[in-house]
């Protein structure tokens, strides 16, 4: 029996074993408890720490007890999958690499394991579970950075989007991704992943890390079912980052020659498709969509940057000229649309003509025929292109109801656009918030209201939900719910607004004048500070045109709301759908301006 000299050195901790194992540490815990993983107790120490040697995992790795891992977890040759006729999964010798030029390392990888993933799922071969729902159901979490460097973070995160897109492009009829923003929800989570499967409602999971260490990478992958927790498929891949030899032509003929039949030619097109032939660029990219994802100012502009960036790398990176229009037109959401209006449309227009099957480029050019262009037979052919291409891209479906359905009060059918985007994004606040607004729109406030509770409690941080709540307060005359939530919003603006008091006083003098002269003192008072307030160098035209609306001055409000179409402010998009506005829809000009933007006046 080897002594713990001859086992080498030991590892001291379950977040080590996990490291070497290249998994992460839920999976190591549930592998000691289900499959014998060979990790020992300290004696005697209470707080259950735990140890392993190396040795002793390579002979538990070897020894086939645990056959969920395919490769070892340092070798330098790796070996790959294939589904055995049994349905087993068995290794293979991994073929002859491909002389192919000029694929990124990352994104070859996220194909291979794309494909590895739908040979285990077998589309045409769906479980019991996947027929119930239509369709089976996939997870992916984030992937653990484990490169001992948190300037890495933006790695591991732009590798689990690229899985996720891939994956959710594939065969949307027969499988269905979540998308990134609930997936994120999960980043450091050691959550059971049968309580994951619930909360998102899927059979399957993905998980992994990366590692990155100068030019060299290593990325490990499983793919876990929900139902009893099994490791059906796991793969190391690990490659130095020059070596920019077509690796996913290579693990394809290796992992899932028959899958590409099942898959038919458009699917087997999708996973064969080039990327980024410059790895300066895809790099940009990942890093542009780490702060994208962020959504706060400066982190799009950052972002903005960094897609520029790719783009100047390579001319022909049509996912970084998606990214980098939808970056631009969320920024005119918030900052000043006309001057991105011009830089968003030339980036749509560039990444459709690189790539007409984007799903992300055609919902950026429908988000900007929406927003800017009030082109809504324009907008509506976008979106539906979208959806087209990739059922499963969350964003479209959301953006659709939103930005085309709500303005044309089609209100039951953003309704169910809504519904299908939260399956796919069950944890995206803002997309709930937009699913409460649709029942707002269509008078049914009271489940409005239920839906932006429910955000509050879900992510009390997330300072939108207050400007919902406080428009479904002030629809169900409960005014001093409605001062409370903007005094919410206000709050968490400081940065953005030059104030003429603080804060906290504004809030007091608001409720006294309330409480002394009821609504219309409270909107006088609203209306003297909004006058003063500079956002960032006006007052805000549509908190002055709601406080003359308030107050029945019908005149005042249609000169701040003609302001308003001047500076193309978000809220014009909902002129007929907006119940705040039918105190105006008599008025002619009203009428007027609601018919130049396109929209039916009742």
């Amino acid at each position: 029996m080897a002594t713990n000299e001859t086992k080498g050195d030991r590892l001291d901790s379950w977040k080590a074993i996990a490291e070497y194992l290249g998994v992460e540490v839920r999976s190591v815990q549930r592998w000691e408890k289900e499959r014998g993983l060979p990790a020992h107790r300290v004696p005697g120490d209470r707080r259950g720490r735990v140890f392993a040697y190396p040795s002793d995992l390579d002979t538990w790795l070897k020894s086939g007890t645990q056959a969920d891992i395919a490769a070892g977890p340092e070798t330098s040759e790796r070996s790959y999958v294939t589904e055995a006729g049994n349905g087993s999964i068995e290794p293979a010798q991994s073929p002859p690499v491909p002389s192919t030029r000029g694929k990124s390392l990352v994104a070859a990888i996220v194909l291979s394991i794309a494909l590895a993933v739908v040979g285990y799922l077998g589309f045409f071969r769906e479980s019991s579970a996947a027929k119930a729902a239509g369709r089976a159901m996939l997870a992916v979490l984030p992937f653990q950075n484990l490169s001992g460097d948190p300037g890495q973070e933006y790695f591991a995160d732009g590798l689990t989007e690229e899985m996720i897109t891939d994956l959710g492009r594939l065969n949307p009829k027969a499988l269905g991704v979540i998308a990134r923003t609930s997936a994120m929800k999960y980043k450091h989570s050691h959550g059971d992943i049968a309580q994951i499967g619930r909360e998102l409602g899927v059979h399957y999971i993905l998980e992994g890390s990366v590692r990155r260490a100068g030019k060299t990478a290593r990325i490990s992958a499983q793919l876990i079912r929900v139902s009893d927790q099994t490791h059906v498929w796991a793969q190391n891949f690990e490659r130095p980052t020059a070596d920019l030899l077509g690796v996913e032509q290579e693990v394809a003929q290796a992992i899932t020659e028959k899958i590409q039949v099942r898959l038919g030619s458009e699917g087997r097109a999708r996973l064969t498709m080039t990327n980024p032939s410059n790895p300066e660029a895809h790099d940009a990219y990942l890093t542009g969509l780490y702060y994208w994802n962020r959504r706060s100012a400066p982190d799009l502009k950052q972002a903005i940057h960094y897609f520029l960036q790719a783009t100047e790398e390579d001319g022909s990176y049509a996912p970084a000229f998606a990214a980098l229009a939808q970056c631009y037109t969320l920024v005119g959401l918030s900052m000043g649309p006309q001057e991105n209006r011009a830089r968003a449309g030339a980036a749509a227009l560039k990444a459709i003509e690189l790539d007409d099957t984007s799903a992300e480029a055609h919902t950026a050019m429908a988000g900007i025929k929406a927003f800017y262009d009030y082109d809504w037979p324009g907008a509506r052919r976008e979106f539906e292109r979208a959806i087209a291409l990739n059922p499963n891209y969350a964003l479209a479906h959301h953006w659709y109801a939103n930005l085309y359905l709500d303005p044309q009060k089609q209100f039951q059918e953003a309704i169910a656009e809504m519904r299908v985007a939260q399956t796919l994004d069950p944890n995206n606040s803002i997309l709930l918030c937009d699913l409460g607004q649709a029942y707002y729109f269509a008078h049914q406030y009271d489940k409005a209201l239920e839906i932006y509770q429910q955000v509050e409690t879900m992510d009390p941080e997330f300072v939108p939900v207050h400007w919902y709540l406080a428009d479904a307060y002030r629809e169900l005359g409960k005014f001093p719910e409605e001062i409370r939530e903007n005094a919410s919003v206000l709050r968490s603006s400081g940065e953005h607004v030059s104030l003429p008091f603080e804060h906290g006083g504004w809030k007091q003098k608001i409720q006294r004048e309330y409480e002394r002269s009821g609504r219309r003192g409270q909107l006088l008072a609203t209306l003297s500070y909004f006058q003063h307030t500079k956002y960032p160098g006006e007052p805000i035209p549509a908190a002055v045109m709601e406080a003359y609306l308030g107050l029945g001055e019908g005149e005042q409000a249609m000169e701040w709301l003609n302001r308003s179409y001047a500076a193309r402010e978000p809220h014009l998009l909902y002129l007929s759908a907006d119940p705040l506005y039918n105190p105006l829809r008599s008025d002619p000009s009203f009428q007027e301006l609601v018919s130049r933007m396109g929209l039916a006046a009742r």
